[in-house]
Formats: structure tokens, sequence, C-alpha cells
């Protein structure tokens, strides 16, 4: 089965899907295969008696589990409760978190690019799936919680975070044995600056190693 894992993390407010987004009536993204399926839906509905595998928000900064095909917080402090202490580390240490655990590779979709994260050899995907829920827990946190201020120091940042803000929208999707970060741009023509900057990101940090990565960022 196809498990859908989705956290929105910095889109607009009110964001529900991501084909519904700032009244602009733009097309719903596609996976990598770009089958018609919509945007941060199941493949297949959660098992019977078991938690579903949608993660996203209701209202803007909301994060939680609900029931499948439902949107918003699930069972109360659910998400929260359970991230609790996840600001006490730096962009650099998320990236660098993720990209030790993981293989790298970008992938274009319909109107943004994928960042799609396989577990290494040795890493079990709950560990990676951790490290990416994580990520979009700092880039947008509960209701309730202050958005915490980007660090200053270029040795505490990492371009994760810039892409996340550079996207109109972005999201997670676990889909087999990978984690898939999408990032879709504001309009068309931030399309290929997006795609640009999401593989410089990748060579980077994912081919060239997290040493390497942090070194560039504080060039």
């Amino acid at each position: 089965m196809t498990k859908t894992m989705q956290l929105t993390m910095l889109g607009a407010a009110a964001l529900m899907t991501l084909g519904v987004g700032c009244g602009r009536g733009e097309k719903p993204a596609q996976s990598a295969q770009q089958r018609p399926t919509p945007a941060f839906e199941a493949a297949a509905p959660a098992e019977q008696g078991q938690p579903s595998p949608y993660y996203g928000q209701g209202q803007a900064g909301q994060y939680g589990q609900g029931q499948a095909g439902q949107w918003g917080q699930g069972q109360a402090g659910q998400g929260q409760g359970g991230q609790a202490g996840m600001g006490m580390m730096s962009e650099q240490e998320m990236c660098s978190s993720l990209v030790q655990h993981s293989n790298l590779r970008v992938e274009d979709i319909e109107g943004g690019v994928a960042i799609i994260a396989s577990p290494k050899a040795g890493v079990d995907l709950s560990t990676l799936r951790g490290d990416a829920i994580h990520i979009a827990y700092t880039m947008s946190p509960p209701s309730g919680e202050q958005h915490a201020a980007r660090p200053t120091s270029a040795a505490e940042r990492c371009a994760l975070f810039d892409l996340g803000q550079m996207a109109g929208r972005s999201g997670l999707i676990e889909q087999g044995n990978e984690i898939r970060i999408l990032l879709l741009a504001q309009d068309a023509s931030g399309v290929p600056n997006l795609r640009n900057q999401t593989r410089a990101f990748v060579r980077q940090w994912g081919q060239e190693g997290v040493q390497s990565g942090q070194q560039k960022r504080q060039d």
C-alpha cells in the first residue's frame, strides 16, 4: 500500500491542498510518474483500526494527524506533543542529519521540483521520516507556537530552508521507500530558478557530503 505523508511547510494561509492556493487556480502537482492523482491524497485508504498516514494542516499554521481524507488536527496534542524540542537544532544540523541518513536526487514535477530522499544502507525509513518531519515542523510550527526567526549566521543556515521560502507551496509525501519534498514555484516564471537552486542544493549536500556542504555555506 502506498503511504502518503503530507506536511504543508510554508504555504499560503488556509492552504488545503497543493491544487488550491492564493486563488490562482493552478493545477495540482503530479507525482514524479506524472499520474493524474490529486495532490496530497493517498492512493489507498488507511487500514482498519490503524492511524491514517496523512499529515497535513487545516488552517494556516496547524499541524497534526487526522483521519483518512480529512485535513487539520486529529487527536489533541498529536504532532505538537510528539515533536517537542525540535527547535533546539540549527538548520545546518537538520540538513546534516537528513543527508547523513539519505541519498538525494531531484526530479522535475509540474510547477516545481521534488527532492527525493531514500534511506542509505543500514538506515531505516522511520529515521529518514523523522528527519523530514523535523524540518517541516521547524518551517511551519503548529498553531499557537511562534515561528522561530531564521539564523543570521551562515554557519547555522541551510539552503533547504531558502528553497522553502522561495517556493509558493511545499510539502512532504512518503511513497514506497522514499520521502519526497515537493516545492512548487509561486508562478510559472519562478519554476526554472527554483529547479536550478534545488539542484544546486542537492549537488552541494547530497553528492559532496555534509562537511563540504557546511563549508560552502560558511564561505
